[in-house]
């Protein structure tokens, strides 16, 4: 069991660099692919708590499902930064960008993560012969998933426009204080 949790402990980690290193690559930037990934740990934590909170066990399909709902759960995330980051490239601001990326991708997300969560549903709840291998899969992909775009939706569009605006801040401060052109 342990050789198996070692496992699908690094398949799990190499998931997460792969998914960033390809995020890296298709935004060439390594800080939006930084608030990409940061989805992970919202529906990591939506699926313990669910098990925690259903008195389930985290076994190895379990944590296969963990390791599902990682490359599932990004997809949220990467609808809304692209939406964001393709509003900043025609003309709006950080906050108009925000805002219209939430209005306008709400929807396309919501269904996406429905039918996903009512497809599983099924897996979840079944108790057939052979079922209780793949109950614990389905029911943390569900939790977790059902948390996770909650929390997507919420947080990643707060984390770019922080993050944003650190930057621009940042950028501010040192044309400021190091690059004054002289007259």
């Amino acid at each position: 069991m342990s050789k198996i949790f070692s496992q699908l402990s690094s398949t799990f980690v190499l998931g997460i660099f792969m998914i960033y290193f390809i995020l890296v690559w298709q935004f060439e930037s390594f800080i939006l692919p930084l608030i990409i990934v940061f989805s992970i740990p919202l529906s990591t934590m939506g699926a313990l708590f669910g098990l925690y909170l259903t008195g389930r066990s985290l076994d190895a399909m379990v944590f296969v499902g963990i390791v599902m709902l990682v490359g599932i759960v990004v997809n949220n995330a990467i609808v809304l930064i692209d939406f964001i980051k393709h509003r900043i490239e025609l003309g709006d601001n950080i906050s108009r960008a925000v805002i219209t990326a939430g209005k306008t991708r709400l929807r396309p997300i919501l269904m996406t993560t429905m039918t996903t969560v009512l497809g599983m549903i099924p897996l979840a709840i079944s108790n057939g012969e052979g079922a209780e291998m793949y109950n614990g899969m389905a029911f943390v992909v569900v939790v977790g998933l059902s948390i996770a775009t909650f929390l997507t939706l919420l947080l990643i569009p707060a984390i770019y426009y922080i993050v944003e605006d650190m930057r621009e801040r940042t950028i501010y401060f040192f044309e400021k204080n190091f690059l004054k052109t002289e007259k």
